[in-house]
């Protein structure tokens, strides 16, 4: 049994599983997703933009159809004042076609991305995972090590800036006092308590929040 006095929260997963249409998304160190993870999330955001671009195109060509129209009338307009035949559709000429053709790629793109979210979906459940998760967390230590670091050593700075201060103020004031006309503080070390509470909240809720798959059996069992 462990005997330990600090106490640790467990962030247990949610049950609900979260829609993922576009895949997984990797906001940082994508080296340590393997390749083929990479490259089967990789081929889902390659469908996305396809839509994208599709899409875009039929807005583009919606926009342009009326003008279009209003061309081909103006121009068969002024053919029959001047009894010639019907110029035909000359400017809009296969731009139905095109938005048709646009909006079956992006449609096409829509049903290619579900198929590809659910190949990523079978390699990831068929891939274990949980090194992939030791890695990251291996950042996550160091990175919260370097973080507590930092903020010491900030606060050190801050001390002996105040102490400094205090020191130049006497010498500059003297023979006179060196406090404030109405007596007000000069910094405020009440918010750097209360700020770093807050802070060092915040970085144990981090360290806590461990993947379950790397916690010890004993503290998931609580």
């Amino acid at each position: 049994m462990k005997i330990t006095n600090e106490r640790r929260t467990i962030y247990r997963y949610s049950e609900r599983v979260p829609p993922r249409p576009n895949g997984i998304t990797i906001t940082c160190h994508s080296d340590f997703v393997p390749a083929e993870i990479r490259s089967a999330n990789e081929a889902i955001n390659e469908q996305h933009v396809v839509e994208s671009l599709a899409l875009s195109e039929v807005g583009a060509l919606q926009s342009g159809l009326q003008k279009a129209k209003d061309l081909d009338r103006h121009a068969y307009g002024a053919a029959l004042a001047d009894g010639l035949p019907d110029p035909g559709q000359l400017h809009e000429a296969g731009i139905a076609e095109q938005i048709q053709a646009n909006t079956r790629r992006a449609e096409a793109a829509q049903v290619a991305r579900t198929l590809l979210v659910d190949r990523l979906n079978k390699i990831l459940h068929d891939t274990e995972l949980t090194p992939v998760a030791a890695k990251y967390d291996s950042v996550v230590q160091a990175k919260l090590a370097l973080c507590r670091e930092h903020l010491a050593a900030a606060e050190l700075a801050r001390n002996e800036a105040s102490a400094a201060r205090g020191m130049s103020r006497n010498f500059d004031a003297y023979p006179f006092s060196a406090s404030t006309f109405d007596g007000q503080p000069i910094g405020s070390p009440d918010a750097w308590s209360v700020a770093r509470w807050k802070i060092n909240d915040d970085l144990k809720s981090l360290a806590d929040s461990t993947p379950l798959g790397l916690l010890d059996p004993e503290d998931l069992a609580r």
